[in-house]
């Protein structure tokens, strides 16, 4: 049993450091605004990461390989 939980918890941290994803709804007042460019950058000097856009429903997902 302690073998199982062990592998599950292993699987679990690899599949957590191997991809994020952000998402969310991108809206102004009371509407969605679709197609809209949504980009990652970085904190410290504004360089590009990635970047996406949105849905004709303003939702967008990016997955993102490592943030940092």
């Amino acid at each position: 049993m302690r073998t199982i939980l062990l592998a599950f918890a292993l699987l679990n941290a690899i599949l957590m450091y191997s991809s994020n994803i952000l998402h969310g709804n991108i809206s102004g007042e009371k509407q969605a605004i679709p197609f809209a460019t949504v980009r990652l950058l970085n904190a410290g000097d504004s360089t590009y990461i990635q970047g996406c856009a949105t849905d004709s429903v303003g939702y967008y997902r990016m997955e993102v390989d490592s943030v940092g």
